[in-house]
């Protein structure tokens, strides 16, 4: 049996947050270099609109210089019950989903329907094969 993992943001809860500055309250350490990780949301009004989140890392250099490292990444949202679509227009089955509204993050579960994959050509939604 073949089985798809997806993980997801919970994107209604940062949607609803909006646009904001993350600072993460404690440093991070990677390969013995201690950090602090800040995130940038930028939240667009609509939900089909292009969304940016830039990550900035403050890396502590000997003393107390920092050098900066920061990566813009293009995001698009996608509602729960929209990913749940896709799925089902790939022609794949849920397996199962964590997703609670309460929670940051999920996991979505799906494996390929015993008839193979045949996806609807009327489906508005991307298919996976």
């Amino acid at each position: 049996m073949n089985l798809l993992a997806l993980t997801s943001r919970n994107w209604e809860q940062i949607r609803s947050a909006g646009s904001r500055l993350d600072v993460w309250d404690r440093l991070v350490e990677r390969a013995g270099r201690k950090a602090v990780v800040v995130y940038s949301w930028q939240v667009p009004p609509s939900w089909d609109a292009e969304h940016h989140l830039q990550i900035s890392v403050a890396a502590l250099q000997d003393g107390d210089q920092l050098q900066m490292t920061t990566e813009l990444l293009p995001i698009w949202p996608v509602h729960h019950a929209e990913l749940l679509a896709d799925v089902a227009a790939a022609g794949l089955s849920l397996a199962g989903s964590t997703y609670d509204a309460t929670q940051p993050n999920y996991l979505v579960t799906a494996q390929r329907d015993a008839q193979g994959y045949r996806p609807d050509p009327h489906s508005p939604h991307l298919g996976v094969a």
